[in-house]
């Protein structure tokens, strides 16, 4: 009887913990603020070459920069990350720029001899 009385006690200690650490993160959530990007359609056709030349791509605004997850309580990112999207009857395009030093997605295609 001694064994159940102190298993029930230990677990409501721990559902009260845990409750505690639950709304406390709700607390810190209510601060954040999700971002928004509003993606417009295409002015023109877009070519998908991996360039920003044209005339389409200079009319989409770029997003605000990445942010960490968890916002300003995290450090700055290392690089600039930010993006490009647009739309048409056919196709949702997406850019963003690769600022960091490696590209994983490069490196697999060139692996699997795509590239050049």
């Amino acid at each position: 009887m001694k064994r159940v009385v102190i298993v029930l006690l230990a677990g409501l200690v721990c559902c009260g913990a845990s409750q505690a650490d639950e709304a406390a993160d709700w607390q810190k959530m209510r601060r954040i603020v999700p971002r928004s990007y509003l993606c417009r359609p295409a002015v023109s056709a877009i070519e998908v070459d991996g360039r920003l030349g044209e005339k389409a791509w200079r009319m989409v605004p770029w997003s605000q920069a990445f942010l960490d997850i968890e916002g300003t309580v995290k450090p700055l990112p290392r690089f600039l990350t930010r993006m490009k999207m647009t739309w048409d009857s056919e196709s949702l395009s997406y850019w963003s720029p690769n600022a960091g030093t490696a590209c994983l997605g490069d490196a697999y295609r060139a692996r699997l001899g795509d590239l050049p």
